[in-house]
């Protein structure tokens, strides 16, 4: 690839990058209906042929937002301690630390990464239409790691990853993760914080983190 091919390739790289993050902003702001094509192209401050061009049209790049938030939240859900080993190998002590390790992943992802406020909002957008990207969203996403998390769970507690109270357990660590996010300002407002930063982030996991121990002890099985 010579230098005007790989500045065209950036380039095309770099305004793909801005209309996923316009489309992001305004999906989850707005709702996909009520997001126009103009107002994206306005946000990423690229031309509207561009859309057409690079994702084939709204709703291309609607599918393009979904694999792009699977890809961010993967990368940080999936992440695993080199101790832990496979899960064959792995000691229920092993998939516990994991447990607590990924609280403090998740909430210091949801709270201090700008990409959260584009994420959240589009994934709660998108879960509630009828016509979303949900199952692209579950396919790439949830199913994916919340299976991933229901196996290191059955690990810490010696229980089975099929049993329907097992993966209702997931939801009840996982929820309060979302809450904190999306009630932010309520929260900064009830705690009197001026922000949350790093200190208050550590704070919120360790909430969490001790509602997780408990839930663990109560749930293993000898």
């Amino acid at each position: 690839m010579n230098k005007q091919e790989k500045s065209t390739s950036l380039a095309a790289m770099r305004t793909r990058k801005v209309l996923v993050e316009a489309g992001l902003e305004l999906f989850g702001s707005q709702g996909f209906e009520a997001t126009s094509t103009r107002q994206i192209a306005q946000l990423a401050r690229t031309n509207i042929a561009s859309i057409a061009y690079h994702f084939g049209g709204k709703d291309g790049l609607r599918e393009a937002c979904a694999h792009y938030v699977g890809r961010t939240l993967g990368r940080v859900a999936m992440r695993r301690h080199s101790n832990g080993g496979s899960l064959e190998t792995m000691s229920a002590e092993q998939a516990r630390l994991i447990m607590l390790s990924l609280v403090d992943q998740m909430v210091a992802f949801t709270q201090l990464q700008h990409k959260a406020s584009l994420i959240v909002p589009f994934i709660l957008n998108e879960a509630n239409r009828p016509n979303g990207t949900l199952p692209l969203l579950y396919e790439e996403l949830f199913g994916p790691v919340l299976e991933n998390i229901t196996q290191v769970w059955a690990k810490a507690t010696n229980t089975s990853p099929e049993s329907e109270f097992v993966r209702l357990q997931l939801f009840a660590v996982i929820g309060p993760i979302i809450y904190f996010r999306i009630a932010r300002n309520i929260v900064t407002k009830r705690m009197e914080w001026q922000s949350i930063g790093p200190d208050e982030a550590a704070k919120i996991a360790a909430v969490i983190k001790q509602n997780l121990i408990a839930l663990l002890d109560a749930s293993v099985k000898e």
